[in-house]
């Protein structure tokens, strides 16, 4: 693979030498766009905070055209004890229905994500961001280290403002594409990320209008990853059961080309890129054997009439 940078991509990033703006971003070196940074709502409570209207996220369509791959995603950086305020100020206010946070909190060591919500049970007084009360309702392991958990947003009031579903996977190193732990081997890894792609499927369908906040740590290397197999599987299905296409056909080089335009860096090396065609070839062969079984069944039915 070989997607260089436009001197004109460089030059568009959110930059800022501040050690102000330093502290709003975990990586300094990985920095959204301008083009579809997604803003914050200017508060007056953080008056003298010049960059209140930041976070280190960015919007991300999808390859179908019109409003229906509009602002798909949001690839967003993992938050720190300086930023999380501010991811859930924005969760709130983009109506993110479903987060998939594609690390663990901690890896080798080294926090890779400053977790964002706790169950109750962790805390004696009730735990809140930014004004708001968090409120596990629900978490369950749906496979091993794959986690799905169901907050509520409260205010101060006790008034219920937002509901989010967040799927956390755990087993994908960092750097590396998925399936090459011993704990989580290729085909774990497969079925793990059907099960994410699904998800986020169902998502679209009962919220088109959410769009779906994906983060590892950096945002870029996992998230880029997930966001083109997503991608490629929504557009191929699309061409298949919509447009009635026989052979559809992607270009996977022009899916990761497309997305790095809008987030810096996306995919971030060699292996996670070849990941994907390995993955979209194996999702291949089971879909079009389950098409063909749809096929031959109600073929069946008809000659039963």
């Amino acid at each position: 693979m070989r997607i260089n940078c436009h001197k004109g991509q460089f030059n568009n990033l959110y930059k800022n030498s501040s050690s102000e703006f330093r502290r709003k971003n975990k990586y300094n070196e990985i920095l959204p766009y301008l083009h579809n940074q997604v803003k914050l709502k200017y508060s007056f409570d953080t008056p003298d905070d010049k960059f209140q209207d930041y976070y280190n996220a960015s919007f991300v369509n999808s390859s179908l055209v019109g409003s229906r791959g509009s602002k798909t995603f949001i690839a967003a950086m993992a938050p720190t004890i300086n930023t999380v305020d501010s991811l859930w100020k924005l969760i709130v206010e983009q109506r993110i229905s479903l987060i998939i946070q594609l690390c663990p909190d901690e890896e080798n060591g080294k926090e890779m994500c400053f977790r964002y919500y706790r169950s109750q049970s962790e805390y004696q007084s009730n735990f809140t961001f930014g004004g708001y009360q968090m409120v596990v309702k629900q978490r369950i392991e749906v496979r091993s280290g794959l986690f799905m958990t169901d907050i509520q947003v409260i205010e101060q009031n006790g008034e219920i403002v937002h509901t989010v579903r967040h799927l956390q996977e755990t087993l994908w190193p960092d750097n590396k594409p998925p399936g090459v732990r011993e704990d989580c081997g290729p085909s774990e890894a497969f079925q793990r990320l059907i099960y994410t792609i699904e998800v986020i499927e169902r998502n679209r369908t009962v919220d088109p209008s959410s769009p779906v906040l994906v983060h590892c740590s950096a945002g870029v290397g996992r998230t880029g990853t997930l966001i083109s197999l997503y991608t490629v599987y929504e557009a191929i299905k699309y061409q298949r059961e919509s447009l009635r296409l026989a052979d559809p056909m992607i270009s996977i080089f022009g899916v990761v080309r497309r997305l790095r335009e809008q987030r810096w860096n996306s995919v971030r090396n060699h292996a996670q890129y070849r990941y994907i065609y390995t993955f979209i070839q194996q999702w291949l062969k089971l879909y079009y054997q389950d098409q063909s079984q749809k096929q031959d069944e109600q073929q069946s039915q008809q000659q039963m009439m």
